[in-house]
């Protein structure tokens, strides 16, 4: 009894072979937004809250459940007055009842939090990937002032006696060391 005075929990209890609602908690009309006598004459107006796909969702897992356990379904539920939550609906069988037990849960927060660290998640994996990527391109940025400068010292020194050659490497590393600070003055700021 106590368990069913949960604010954010409507428990109903659903006759196992006449469908029928044998028990409905106190706070079902305010959560739900539907009249409780109308809920007691026609229990299925509940599914008039929920889309036709969560509806075809539940109706084959149910028709799979061999009453064993606990059946699980979470569904969006979009009341008359045009708000909209997320509920986790528990059905059991209690082994000697002839009565289903269904446990209506909201879960509308901890929905809304599982989607901010889903987007959280994406937005460090977009993070990671553009850093590799910025570091793949400064790579290859780097790597190509640095070949030309020590190509050109080789170059330069296998030619100590040619003046003029020695001169062109040394210009062209000249060059590459400024395009090389360059980038790197780039990256530090």
């Amino acid at each position: 009894q106590d368990a069913c005075r949960s604010e954010d929990m409507v428990y109903m209890m659903l006759g196992r072979e006449d469908r029928k609602l044998w028990y409905l908690s106190e706070n079902a009309e305010r959560i739900f937004g539907i009249p409780k006598a109308q809920m007691q004459t026609d229990v299925e107006v509940l599914e008039t809250l929920t889309t036709a796909e969560y509806r075809r969702e539940f109706r084959k897992k149910w028709t799979e459940w061999d009453g064993k356990g606990e059946l699980l379904q979470d569904f969006r539920m979009e009341r008359s007055d045009g708000k909209c939550t997320w509920y986790e609906l528990s059905v059991t069988l209690p082994g000697d009842q002839e009565a289903y037990l269904f446990r209506f849960r909201e879960n509308t927060r901890e929905r809304a939090e599982i989607e901010r660290l889903r987007e959280e998640i994406r937005r460090a994996q977009m993070d990671v990937q553009y850093k590799t990527d910025f570091l793949s391109n400064m790579s290859h940025e780097i790597r190509t002032p640095m070949n030309g400068i020590v190509g050109m010292t080789a170059i330069a020194l296998a030619n100590v006696g040619d003046t003029v050659k020695v001169k062109d490497c040394l210009t062209k590393i000249r060059l590459s060391s400024k395009h090389l600070l360059g980038l790197i003055n780039d990256v530090l700021d």
